[in-house]
Order: C-alpha cells, then structure tokens, then sequence
C-alpha cells in the first residue's frame, strides 16, 4: 500500500504551516501550556492529520468530508491567532503572517475539495 499523500504539494505546504505554528506556540506563557497553546498545536495537527486520513480514502465523498475538517480547522487557528493578538502573545507582524499563511493553504484546499464534487 502507498501513501501517495506524501507525495502531493499541499502535504509538504501543510507540514511547513504546522511547524510555523508549533514555533509559534512557544510563544504562550507556561500557564497557557494547556490552554491556547494546546489549542493552536492541536488545531494545527488536526489539518495535518485529516488531509492525510481523507487522502487515503478511495472515497470522495470521504475525501471531501477530511477536507473541510482540515477548512474548519484553519478557522479555529485563525480565530486563536486573533485572540493571541488581542493578548499580546503575538505580534501584529506574527499575526499578518498566520492570516497569510492560513488563506494560502485554505485557498489550496478549497481547490482541491471542489475536484471531488
């Protein structure tokens, strides 16, 4: 059996979208270890983590299920990138880039979602 994902451009995009968040995280307080931060590394994980279970179903119906996980979870680190900002955890420049990177793989998704109407 293959895992063909590996292989695929959006999978490589998505692993360096989890690592910058992960180094984001080390931003929060020690008193946020499980709160936020838990909360962004868990979200980020999840995008990861569901693009590669929805590539490995042969259905497409499946596959677009996985994807919009991975979509609904985008939403989530952007809205705990927003209440980062309003906390002072991030910088706006720190923030800019989340929003940035957040759309850029978002857009991807949404692209390849719609190939599995």
């Amino acid at each position: 059996m293959g895992f063909g994902f590996r292989n695929l451009d959006l999978y490589l995009e998505i692993k360096g979208y989890v690592k910058f968040l992960y180094n984001l995280s080390r931003l929060y307080p020690k008193e946020e270890i499980f709160g936020l931060r838990s909360q962004l590394s868990r979200a980020a994980t999840s995008v990861l983590l569901n693009f590669a279970e929805g590539m490995m179903s042969p259905s497409s119906k499946e596959r677009r299920r996985f994807l919009q996980i991975c979509i609904n979870s985008i939403g989530e680190i952007v809205a705990i990138g927003d209440l980062s900002l309003d906390l002072g955890v991030f910088t706006t420049s720190q923030h800019q880039e989340i929003l940035i990177k957040s759309e850029d793989v978002i857009k991807r998704l949404y692209g390849l979602r719609r190939k599995y109407v």
